[in-house]
């Protein structure tokens, strides 16, 4: 995955003889089935239209996309649906996590080898390493971990995208997935502490 919300990155391990599958623009074909589902069609259009991208928006999971143009998506969509930014970042990434990614190109596998949030989440810096190696000026997010007495977790976010309030989001819909109540808050720059249910 890249980022828990960036881009997710599903890559078949080549003894399956399948194959490698890289998905680059999901998170704006998830924005899409979200706002569709949510308020049709044309919502979707208007979206696109108040945000300039242009009628010839191209919005297949195969597309390249700048991370600049899916921020712009992110708050176009809020303020059309007349919401804050950390309601549609919440939205999106309850809508990612638990509905578009574990129906999408068996992306669930990631949750199915998981029995808790936080072994998902600490898995999340080995998982980008592995799904990256072999793609050109690949440049993913990393993640660093400190594991406190207490059992929480410092979680610090190490990327030049600058979406660290969506990856938040993003961890709050990873435990939702799992049940989980976490408790996250800022523990610095690009960091949060995660206090597990």
């Amino acid at each position: 995955m890249k980022s828990l919300g960036e881009n997710i990155l599903h890559v078949i391990d080549n003894s399956t003889n399948e194959e490698d599958v890289i998905l680059k623009g999901t998170l704006v074909k998830a924005m899409q089935e979200m706002v569709e589902n949510e308020h049709g069609q044309n919502m979707w259009q208007r979206i696109i239209e108040t945000s300039m991208l242009g009628d010839d928006f191209d919005v297949n999971i195969l597309a390249d996309v700048e991370d600049e143009k899916f921020k712009n998506l992110l708050n176009t969509t809020a303020e059309v649906l007349d919401i804050s930014k950390k309601e549609a970042m919440d939205r999106f990434a309850h809508y990612f996590i638990l509905e578009y990614a574990l129906d999408t190109f068996a992306i669930n596998m990631y949750f199915s080898q998981s029995d808790s949030a936080r072994e998902f989440l600490l898995k999340m810096d080995d998982v980008h390493r592995r799904l990256t190696k072999n793609i050109d000026d690949a440049s993913p997010p990393r993640f660093d971990y400190e594991k406190k007495d207490d059992g929480s977790l410092l979680m610090t976010y190490n990327s030049e995208r600058g979406m660290f309030e969506l990856f938040k989001s993003l961890a709050e819909a990873v435990g939702e997935y799992f049940n989980d109540d976490l408790r996250i808050r800022e523990a610095g720059k690009n960091t949060v502490e995660i206090k597990f249910s």
